[in-house]
C-alpha cells in the first residue's frame, strides 16, 4: 500500500479542482469558435484560420472541437490536465522516498491563479496555455535521470511535444531547455542528445511556423490598430521595458503566489542566516508596491481584477518606479536564490518563466492580454516553491522552520481557492 500513498494527494486534489471546474461556463471565445463550424468546413477553417489570424493550428482546432461539445468533457479533461502539472512537478523535481512532497505539491498548484483563466473563455484560455504546459512537461520526462539512457518508448514524447509548442511561449521554452541538456548530455559524452536533437527540430519547425504565418502578421497590425496603437511607435528597448514592467506589475500588485515565494526565501534566508536584508527587502517591495497602487487609484479593486494599469506613457513616473523596483527584485530574487541553492538550476527555472513572459514585449495585446500569458511563469514560481520546500526537508528535517513553510502553502492554498469559489460561484451576492 505504501507505493500508492503518493497518488492519494493527487486524487483529492483532482476532486477538488472538479468541484471548481462546476462554476466555468461557456463565454468569449469559447461562442465564437462553438460557432466557426457553422458556415464552413474544418479545413477551411484551418486555412482560413492560418492566413487571417493564427499560426496556433493545433491548439485552435481544439478549442473548436471543446467549443462544440458537451461543457462537462472539457471540465473533466481541464481538470486532469492541471492536476497533470502537479504530478508531473513531482516526478521530474522530487523523489518517491520523500514523505509529503506530494501532498505539499498539490496545496503548491492550488496557489495558481486559476480564477484569471476565465478573461477570454474557460476552454479557450486553458487549452491555449495550461494544456501546452501539461504536455510541455511531459515531453520534458526523459530528461528527469540524467544517468540513465533514455528508452525507446520516450520517443512517444515528441506527439505531446507537437502541441506544446504550437504555443509560442511553450515553444521557445523548450527549445532553450531542449538545448541545454543536449550541451550537457554531449559534454558527459552520454550519447543519448538524439531525443534532445528530435525536441529542437520539433519546436524549431513550430517556431519557423509561427514566424512565417501570414495570420500573425495580419493579426499583429490589427490588434496594434485596435488595442495598443502607441506601440508601433515604441523602439526596442521601450518594448522591452514594457515586457518587464508589465508582468512585474502583475507580480508586485496582489499577487498571493508571488508574495509566498519571496516569503519562502526569507524563512530559508533566516534559517541558513544568508542574505536576510535582501530576503526582508524582497518581500517589503510588493506590499510597498501595492500600498502604492492604491494611494494612486480611486478603485484599487480594479487592479485586482484586470491585473493591468500600466500606462502607455513609457515615460511616466509610474513607469520608471515600477522598472527600477522590477530589475531591483530580479536582482535580489536572482541573489536568493544562488546564494540559497548554490545551484544554477533555480536561477534556470525562475528566468524561464521570466524570459515567457518577458516574450509578450513584441506583441500589441501585452497589456491587453492579462495575466493569462503569465502561466509559464507562475508554474516556475511552484516549481521554485517545490524546490525550495525540498531543501527544507533536507535541511532542517521537522524543525519549526519546514512546520512553518507547511502551514504558510496550505493555509494560502485554501484561501486561493475560498477566493476562487468566491469569485466564480456566485458566492459574493449571495454575502451582499
Amino acid at each position: 500500500m505504501k507505493k500508492y500513498n503518493n497518488i492519494y494527494p493527487f486524487l483529492l486534489l483532482l476532486v477538488v479542482v472538479f468541484i471548481c471546474h462546476f462554476f466555468t461556463e461557456k463565454g468569449a471565445d469559447d461562442i465564437r469558435y462553438m460557432h466557426a463550424l457553422d458556415d464552413q468546413s474544418y479545413k477551411d477553417f484551418i486555412t482560413r484560420h492560418y492566413y487571417q489570424w493564427s499560426s496556433r493550428i493545433l491548439i485552435d482546432s481544439t478549442i473548436v472541437l471543446f467549443s462544440r461539445s458537451n461543457i462537462w468533457i472539457w471540465r473533466v479533461l481541464d481538470s486532469v490536465f492541471f492536476v497533470s502539472i502537479a504530478f508531473l512537478i513531482f516526478k521530474i523535481f522530487g523523489k518517491k522516498d520523500e514523505k509529503n512532497l506530494s501532498s505539499i505539491i498539490c496545496f503548491m498548484i492550488l496557489l495558481f491563479p486559476t480564477w484569471m483563466l476565465s478573461s477570454t473563455g474557460w476552454i479557450a484560455t486553458t487549452v491555449t496555455y495550461i494544456w501546452p504546459i501539461s504536455f510541455g512537461l511531459i515531453a520534458m520526462m526523459p530528461f528527469k535521470d540524467f544517468s540513465n539512457r533514455i528508452p525507446i518508448y520516450s520517443y512517444f514524447g515528441l506527439i505531446p511535444l507537437c502541441y506544446s509548442s504550437n504555443a509560442e511561449q511553450m515553444c521557445c521554452v523548450l527549445i532553450a531547455w531542449s538545448a541545454i541538456f543536449y550541451f550537457l548530455y554531449y559534454s558527459k559524452k552520454r550519447k543519448q542528445e538524439f531525443y534532445c536533437i528530435c525536441c529542437i527540430c520539433v519546436c524549431l519547425f513550430f517556431l519557423l511556423l509561427s514566424i512565417t504565418c501570414p495570420g500573425n502578421h495580419v493579426r499583429a497590425i490589427q490588434e496594434t490598430m485596435n488595442r495598443f496603437p502607441e506601440f508601433a511607435d515604441f523602439n526596442f528597448v521601450q518594448k522591452i521595458s514594457l515586457g518587464i514592467a508589465v508582468p512585474y506589475h502583475r507580480l508586485f500588485t496582489f499577487n498571493l503566489l508571488y508574495l509566498i515565494l519571496c516569503v519562502a526565501l526569507l524563512i530559508l534566508s533566516i534559517y541558513k542566516k544568508r542574505n536576510i536584508i535582501f530576503s526582508v527587502i524582497l518581500v517589503l517591495i510588493p506590499v510597498f508596491y501595492s500600498i502604492y497602487m492604491i494611494l494612486m487609484s480611486d478603485s484599487p479593486v480594479s487592479y485586482v481584477v484586470l491585473g493591468s494599469c500600466i500606462c502607455p506613457d513609457v515615460g511616466s513616473i509610474h513607469f520608471i518606479i515600477l522598472i527600477i523596483l522590477s530589475l531591483v527584485s530580479i536582482t535580489l530574487l536572482s541573489c536568493n536564490l544562488y546564494s540559497l541553492f548554490k545551484e544554477v538550476f533555480p536561477l534556470l527555472i525562475f528566468f524561464t518563466g521570466f524570459c515567457a513572459s518577458l516574450l509578450m514585449s513584441f506583441s500589441p495585446t501585452i497589456i491587453a492580454s492579462g495575466e493569462r500569458t503569465m502561466s509559464i511563469l507562475y508554474i516556475c514560481i511552484i516549481i521554485l516553491l517545490f524546490i525550495s520546500y525540498r531543501r527544507f526537508l533536507m535541511e532542517t528535517g521537522n524543525s519549526k522552520y519546514k512546520k512553518m513553510f507547511t502551514a504558510l502553502i496550505a493555509f494560502s492554498a485554501i484561501f486561493n481557492t475560498a477566493f476562487f469559489l468566491f469569485l466564480h460561484a456566485g458566492l459574493f451576492e449571495f454575502f451582499k
